[in-house]
């Protein structure tokens, strides 16, 4: 498993953060994310829920959330469509509580101001698929990363209404499934249709 795990975060190494992933470097690291797969096959996650409890940093994703992201795709069209640049992208999962946060630190309009955005959810562990998760978000929220840096000031960075706020709720979204094809102590790979995101562990 060692020499398959660092050939994997020896094709990592070979993306810039804040660049787009290409086509090739994409399939690199599909490549080497099977030889893991497919020597330990995917984890039982129902068995061992521990496995993915924590806080994941994302060191790869193949839809450029190292780099840049959709706003009216990640906010089902409650924001403006516009590209904003990410500069990391984190999740915490906590499995006893059903619970599921992604982070994604970002910058937002001409001047590049720092914020967080946020989005809960609640997810469960596909009795049928133990490897597969299902994610429904329920709360999202832009915030600030620096106090200098008003409310209304990344509203309009943001492109957003002064009536709209900041923080919003409602039905839950999803559920959408995440395929977790392998995890150990350390490292985690989740696939969809057309994407693989490689994540370490930090606690």
């Amino acid at each position: 498993m060692r020499h398959a795990k660092l050939a994997l975060l020896d094709v990592i190494g070979g993306y810039q953060p804040g660049t787009a992933v290409t086509a090739a470097l994409d399939a690199a690291v599909k490549a080497a994310g099977l030889a893991l797969e497919t020597e330990f096959g995917p984890p039982d996650l129902i068995a061992y829920p521990e496995l993915v409890d924590g806080i994941w940093l994302c060191l790869f994703d193949s839809r450029d959330l190292l780099h840049q992201a959709n706003f009216a795709a990640m906010t089902a069209g409650a924001m403006p469509a516009q590209m904003v640049p990410v500069l990391t992208t984190f999740q915490e999962l906590h499995p006893a509580q059903n619970f599921y946060r992604n982070t994604m630190v970002m910058r937002a309009g001409s001047d590049g101001l720092l914020f967080n955005y946020i989005s809960n959810a609640h997810f469960v562990v596909n009795a049928d698929a133990p490897n597969v998760f299902q994610v429904s978000f329920t709360t999202t929220a832009m915030v600030p990363a620096d106090a200098r840096i008003s409310p209304q000031a990344l509203k309009a960075a943001l492109n957003m209404s002064e009536t709209m706020p900041l923080s919003f709720g409602g039905p839950p979204r999803g559920p959408f499934p995440s395929i977790v094809t392998f995890c150990d102590d350390d490292l985690r790979i989740n696939r969809g249709d057309t994407y693989i995101s490689v994540l370490r562990r930090l606690s």
